[in-house]
């Protein structure tokens, strides 16, 4: 028997090498059993993630509707009301299923929402009986408050619990896994090799995760006032992963100047956006990834040479299709060496890019409805409503600072004649006309909105009665200036313009209101087309 088989056969040698394997064995079923474990987890923690989101979600559906039955009378938004009831009984339950140690804190949440839905439906009954003012006490109600509170406190509660759950499962999986890697040090250096290998495998997979939750929990929280710098901070992650020296997000159409965000480290080119555009004409919903552009005569696209005259080395760029009209792209650029965005991370970024564009989506959909709930249709001014609660909050910042303001309403002279005589078309053309004018006419600091039919109410901020005057003398003036043309007629509009100066006392906006609207009588009885301050 050769020397070496002898060696091989010693049973210190055979103990050493069983002892190895079962080891070895045991190091691999633990840390399988860890990753599964893990994956186990990050489902579990995917699923509370979504249900509070909807948690969150559906309560601002709830508020918000019954909110905007009161104010618009429309069945559209008691319908989305009882919808969403559900659904939101749905997610706590879900919630509680899958995180038994919080149902405490979510029966409580879940008691506060019982509360809210049967204060809610005592104001939609009243809002359907058309008594707003009752809606609005229920709504405004100490117990409706201290209820929304609870409901609040607890939901903030079970988001920071689970955030801490999150941290502790990564950090015990962390834990487990360098326990395995030190078992597997100590039996054989070939089985370090291995393990580091996994390690490192598993490493980038958690990087990955944790820059997709990161950009996730940016992009999705209810609290972003200012989307875009949230979009300039995911860009300054994406570069720093993926090693970009600049990255370019767009959002854009054939008929519009794109919307562009852009971050750039200090080894960019400075090369322009439209210059790098221009070199890759990426379409709707696209995907280009060149991981290594060689400097190889007659192997590469046009497109590609011109990204190597221009100092570019690798390229990654995406785009979907944001609506009938809009494509949102995302393009990196690298001047040094490869990008470290690899083909099977392109899910990931698409992914991204999908979060990115419920983003923006959500955000035009937000602006959309404060225009609705705001914004006159016709004439672009703010409503009745708005300016009405607006002017409020400007009363008492003025009563506060002792800084002078005059309220002026204004009323479109023979407003009635122009509809009869011309027709309603005539006078809708009238009112816009009007407030191109008049929104032309103001200062930033000035308020002005549509009360009702052609009457128009102004807040002059800093301006005393008698240094109003001009000002509203100028508008005066550009109206009367202004000829319509229509193409039956042609006619000239004017106004009458009552001042009435805010005085520091107890004065309502119901009184302040009928003040001017002295002022503005007095106007039409001078004989109209004037301003008159009321005296």
């Amino acid at each position: 028997m050769p020397k070496s088989m002898s060696r091989a056969n010693h049973p210190t040698f055979l103990a050493l090498l069983y002892f190895s394997i079962s080891m070895f064995i045991l190091a691999l079923v633990f840390a399988a059993q860890s990753y599964i474990q893990y994956q186990a987890d990050q489902r579990i923690d995917q699923a509370l993630t979504q249900a509070a989101s909807d948690i969150r979600y559906y309560d601002e559906v709830l508020t918000l509707s019954v909110h905007l039955f009161g104010h618009t009378g429309e069945s559209f938004w008691e319908e989305r009301y009882v919808d969403a009831v559900p659904r939101l009984a749905f997610a706590l339950e879900q919630a509680k299923a899958l995180d038994p140690s919080a149902r405490a804190n979510l029966d409580a949440v879940e008691s506060a929402n019982l509360r809210l839905l049967k204060l809610e439906t005592q104001a939609f009954e009243q809002i359907r009986a058309g008594d707003i003012n009752s809606a609005a006490d229920i709504l405004g109600s100490t117990a409706y408050m201290q209820d929304k509170a609870t409901y609040s406190a607890g939901l903030q509660k079970f988001t920071a619990e689970l955030d801490v759950a999150k941290g502790v499962q990564v950090a015990a999986m962390i834990r487990q896994q360098l326990a395995a890697t030190i078992m597997i040090i100590l039996i054989f250096a070939v089985i370090v090799g291995l393990v580091m290998i996994a390690y490192r495998v598993l490493g980038k997979k958690l990087d990955l995760e944790n820059l997709l939750n990161s950009i996730s929990q940016k992009l999705l929280s209810p609290a972003n006032d200012d989307l875009d710098l949230v979009l300039q901070d995911v860009l300054m992650k994406m570069a720093h992963y993926s090693h970009a020296h600049q990255i370019y997000l767009t959002l854009d159409s054939d008929h519009l100047n794109p919307h562009i965000w852009t971050y750039q480290t200090e080894q960019g080119s400075n090369i322009s956006f439209n210059t790098l555009n221009q070199s890759i004409p990426l379409g709707p919903n696209n995907l280009l990834f060149v991981a290594r552009i060689k400097r190889i005569p007659g192997s590469i696209s046009p497109e590609m040479q011109q990204l190597l005259d221009l100092g570019i080395t690798s390229y990654l760029g995406l785009s979907k299709q944001f609506d009938a009209t809009r494509t949102l792209k995302c393009e990196f650029y690298r001047s040094q060496k490869a990008l470290a965005w690899q083909g099977s991370d392109i899910p990931l970024i698409e992914s991204i890019l999908d979060l990115i564009k419920q983003s923006l989506q959500q955000r035009e959909h937000r602006e959309r409805l404060f225009e609705l709930a705001t914004i006159d249709a016709l004439t672009g001014l703010f409503n009745r409503r708005y300016f009405l609660e607006s002017f409020e909050r400007e009363l008492a910042k003025h009563k506060r600072s002792g800084t002078p303001a005059t309220l002026a309403m204004i009323d479109l002279d023979h407003f009635k004649r122009i509809n009869d005589d011309l027709g309603h078309e005539a006078g809708d053309i009238a009112l816009k006309i009007f407030a191109q004018v008049a929104l032309s006419c103001t200062r930033q600091t000035d308020l002005i909105g549509r009360i009702g039919g052609e009457e128009f109410a102004w807040l002059i901020d800093q301006a005393c009665g008698t240094e109003a005057i001009p000002i509203a003398e100028r508008m005066r003036q550009a109206i009367a200036n202004k000829l319509i043309e229509l193409p039956a007629s042609r006619f000239n509009l004017t106004v009458s313009i009552g001042l009435y100066q805010i005085p520091f006392g107890d004065e309502t906006v119901d009184q302040l209101l009928k003040q001017a609207d002295h002022a503005l009588y007095q106007a039409k009885n001078l004989g109209r087309n004037r301003t008159q301050l009321l005296t």
